[in-house]
């Protein structure tokens, strides 16, 4: 593999454990104020675990996902020309930064909307888990990390097996784009299951909401490069958990029971 190739993949790995660390703060500090051990060991070795199986995840998914989107033709353009990789004729460059942000925007309102108006509240609960400036941060995580695992690892690498597998690209990279946002809304079921029980409505109201997010956040992940759905996410992520609960009623601040 090029020298380009690694390149890629260290800043990658280093991207998506900053929005590891970022993830990390709340936690810490809640047990750090209580001077208490969580699950029975020192908060220490709890965020070195944490930084280690997730930051492992991350290593292997940038790698993975960075070589079946090469394999496709797809990856993160502005980041790979800065390191002289060049791309087909054709490829998107297009200004992309208004449609992701109105992206974000639209997931945001439509998140707010519906969680206002269709409960049990998930949002609010979660305002309440930790103060505006730690909310702030979970953005990283989520418009770093997690497009890293959902976009650049999932959908290229169901992508790639199914065009391996004879179906056409094109139709292989939106089954693909269907299938992360899926999955994608299927592991914020967990969360949401700490706030109220997983019942018909909740389920369907957690996994259309993701889904949204993660089939817009997919399309421009497939037409205009990784960094456009990581603008977009990022910006959905600051509005919902940071703006969000400012307009909409100010969480009370204190770590959750």
């Amino acid at each position: 593999m090029s020298k380009d190739f690694w390149a890629e993949f260290a800043i990658l790995v280093g991207m998506g454990l900053f929005g590891i660390l970022t993830m990390a703060v709340y936690p810490a500090l809640q047990a750090a104020s209580s001077r208490e051990k969580v699950k029975g060991m020192p908060l220490p070795v709890i965020l070195l675990l944490q930084l280690f199986f997730n930051g492992a995840m991350v290593t292997v998914a940038s790698f993975l996902g960075l070589k079946a989107a090469r394999g496709l033709g797809l990856g993160a353009p502005y980041l790979e020309r800065l390191l002289g990789v060049e791309y087909p004729v054709g490829y998107p460059t297009a200004a992309w930064l208004p449609l992701a942000l109105g992206f974000g925007v639209a997931v945001a309102a439509i998140s707010l909307a519906v969680d206002r108006f269709l409960g049990p509240a998930i949002l609010a609960s979660f305002w309440r888990s930790a103060p505006a400036w730690q909310r702030f941060l979970f953005a990283f995580y989520g418009g770093i990390t997690e497009e890293i695992l959902m976009r650049l690892f999932l959908l290229s690498g169901v992508a790639y097996l199914l065009v391996k597998l004879g179906l056409e690209r094109g139709a292989s990279l939106w089954t693909a784009n269907a299938s992360a946002a899926l999955i994608f809304g299927a592991l914020h079921l967990p969360t949401a299951s700490r706030i109220a029980p997983l019942r018909g409505p909740l389920v369907a109201k957690v996994l259309f909401l993701n889904g949204v997010a993660g089939l817009l956040f997919g399309y421009l992940y497939v037409v205009f490069g990784l960094e456009a759905a990581m603008a977009s996410h990022f910006a959905a992520d600051l509005l919902l958990h940071g703006l969000g609960s400012i307009a909409f009623g100010p969480a009370v601040e204190k770590p959750p029971a």
